[in-house]
């Protein structure tokens, strides 16, 4: 079951006790997508804690362009003094066909279909 993105999704998910799972698709420096999604509230602080201070050191609007290794470090965020139980409070996937996993795994995928 599909709902489309509302203010009333999480409304609209109780009925079927789905979880909302909020989250975002980031542009890394190289080009890539990295879909990253937050596992609880913590998590979603995290995140967007991470994509204000990228913006606020850009100092102006510009296209995104976010460095993994410091999204990492954002998303661990170790300086909180939580414990080990707060890690894991986001889920990194592979990105799209032509992610950060792949790139790194020298696999490219031909955008043009048929090819």
């Amino acid at each position: 079951m599909v709902f489309p993105a509302s203010s009333s999704t999480p409304k609209q998910a109780v009925p079927t006790a789905l979880p909302t799972i909020h989250g975002t698709e980031l542009t890394l420096a190289d080009g890539s997508h990295l879909p990253v999604l937050a596992r609880n509230p913590t998590g979603y602080r995290r995140l967007v804690s991470a994509i204000s201070r990228h913006n606020l050191d850009a100092g102006q609007r510009q296209e995104p362009a976010h460095d993994l290794t410091v999204l990492a470090s954002a998303l661990r965020s170790e300086s909180t003094g939580q414990t080990e139980a707060a890690a894991g409070i986001c889920l990194v996937l592979t990105g799209t066909a032509n992610g950060p996993l792949r790139r790194a795994l020298g696999i490219h995928v031909d955008p043009t279909p048929g090819t």
